[in-house]
Order: C-alpha cells, then sequence, then structure tokens
C-alpha cells in the first residue's frame, strides 16, 4: 500500500488535504505531521513513498534545511512541495535541494492529483504555467550576467547574489562551493568595489551602465 505523508503545521489545511487525496486515491495510507522532526518522533521506522510539505520558500535558509533534513532521513521518498510565493528563484532552489515536484497553494485539486500520481511513477511534476514561468531562469545565458569591472565572472556572479540579499550559505548551496569560501569571495568584492557594506555594495552595483 501506497504511503502518503502530509507535512503541515496549520491543521485545518492538512485536514483538508488528507480528505482531499483519500477521496481521489484508493488503497493508499495517510500520515499527517506538523513538521519532519515530531513525524520521526513517532514513526522512526516508518518511510513514506511522497512527502507532500508546505514550504515558505521567502525563508531560504529554513526550506534549505528541512529539505536537507528529509532527504537525509528519507532518501526513497519522494517529495513534493506546495508554496504560497511564484518566484523562478524559488522554484530553481527547491529543485536543486532535491524535491521531485512543486505546487503553489494556489493551484487546482486536479494539479495536485497529476503532482502526485507524477512522483508515484517515478517522474517529476512542475504545472505548465510554472515551467513556462522558470524558462528565462533555466536558458539564460552566462554573457546575460552583468560583469563588474575589476571582478572576476565568479565574483560577479556572487555581487548579484548578494545585492539580492542571499547569504553566503545560500550562495554557497548553489554554487556547490563551501561558505567560508564565500565568505572570502564577499570580502575581496567589497574591497575590489570600495565598500563598506551590502548597502554600498547594492547602490555601487546599481550605478553600472
Amino acid at each position: 500500500m501506497v504511503t502518503i505523508l502530509f507535512i503541515e503545521d496549520q491543521v485545518l489545511l492538512r485536514t483538508a488535504l488528507v480528505n482531499v487525496i483519500e477521496n481521489l486515491f484508493k488503497n493508499i495510507k495517510t500520515l499527517e505531521s506538523s513538521s519532519i522532526t515530531s513525524f520521526r518522533q513517532l514513526h522512526p521506522e516508518q518511510t513514506p513513498h511522497l512527502i507532500i510539505m508546505s514550504v515558505n520558500s521567502r525563508l531560504l535558509n529554513v526550506t534549505s534545511n528541512i529539505l536537507q533534513q528529509i532527504k537525509k532521513d528519507s532518501p526513497r521518498s519522494k517529495l513534493m512541495v506546495y508554496d504560497d510565493y511564484e518566484n523562478a528563484e524559488s522554484i530553481a532552489f527547491v529543485f536543486k535541494m532535491g524535491a521531485d515536484g512543486y505546487l503553489l497553494k494556489k493551484n487546482s485539486v486536479e494539479q495536485l492529483a497529476e503532482g502526485i500520481q507524477n512522483l508515484l511513477d517515478g517522474k517529476r511534476y512542475l504545472p505548465t504555467e510554472l515551467f513556462k514561468l522558470i524558462i528565462p531562469k533555466l536558458t539564460k545565458k552566462r554573457d546575460s550576467l552583468k560583469i563588474i569591472p575589476n571582478l572576476t565572472v565568479r565574483e560577479s556572479q556572487i555581487a548579484a547574489f548578494l545585492i539580492q540579499d542571499m547569504d553566503t550559505g545560500i550562495i554557497a548551496k548553489k554554487l556547490g562551493r563551501n561558505s567560508a569560501t564565500i565568505s572570502v569571495i564577499k570580502k575581496n568584492i567589497l574591497k575590489k568595489m570600495n565598500v563598506n557594506s551590502i548597502s554600498e555594495l547594492k547602490e555601487a552595483y546599481h550605478k553600472l551602465p
């Protein structure tokens, strides 16, 4: 029997989702919890086939830590996340962190059912309208990056992340580097740009031609 775990801290929403899925799919067992930590404490030996989890991708550090914990604790489980923040960067980020599917809370029940079936069939899932949103992100060429005078291409890339208020930990994960290396590059960027803070870096960056 297929087991689906719902992780959602809002009880009413979690209960509603469970009821919807139990009506749509037969021969499934549903589990629910407010967090992956609480679930593991209550069911240490349970390995769901599919985990459906609410995230807030505005909080990238928190989301990153949760996704990493799930992939570590349940490496064989498929993972669907749903969010209320429609942003190409966030979508790309959660897939990079190991998610197999992505939905927005405003998506339809039919899309939720389609996503669940895709993941249970071993496929990945992203609604068509969201796929269209991230196509520019996926096809963006490296030469579209604003190269800053006196900075290398990699430093320019990291500077672009810094002015979006990404911290060094998130940048390191995006680029596959360690945080210490990104911190050193950050200091070099500030020095080369002759600024003392990220706010000053933003001002300098936006004055570039």
